[in-house]
């Protein structure tokens, strides 16, 4: 089973949708405000500058709502998406412990894994160990 596939197909739609609705709301814009300008400009049926103003924030004003719910609905599909992979989680069967497991160190010689001598001090005893750190902090 390929887990990128299977994860990111339930949100191609809802996630290009977005965008397609934002960008439909823009072209609306764009387009009612070059005609708009051309009949102010013209002084055609009495339109004016005030008016292209007006219409342009109603223009803007009516495709906001369809833009929020359109990105509700992306984060209502990706929501259903996780809670349908936890569920598949939960529904799967419990692995069974058969014994004790016991970390080793282990190299790989010629394509077989071989188990090392050499062992950390504490291995295994819930003690970390920190060999190299660093820590990179931004101010803007």
């Amino acid at each position: 089973m390929n887990y990128m596939s299977v994860q990111t197909k339930p949100i191609h739609l809802p996630t290009f949708l977005g965008p397609i609705n934002a960008q439909i709301g823009n072209i609306s814009y764009v387009i009612c405000a070059i005609i708009g300008g051309v009949l102010a400009l013209g002084k055609v049926g009495g339109f004016t500058l005030g008016g292209l103003a007006s219409f342009l924030t109603f223009n803007k004003s009516f495709s906001m709502p369809i833009n929020q719910i359109s990105m509700q609905m992306n984060a209502i599909v990706m929501a259903m998406a996780g809670a349908d992979r936890i569920f598949k989680l939960m529904d799967e069967k419990e692995e069974l412990d058969e014994g004790y497991v016991t970390l080793v160190n282990a190299k790989e010689e010629d394509g077989k894994l071989t188990e090392c001598e050499e062992k950390e001090p504490n291995a295994g005893h819930g003690n970390i160990h920190i060999r190299m750190m660093a820590v990179w902090i931004m101010w803007r």
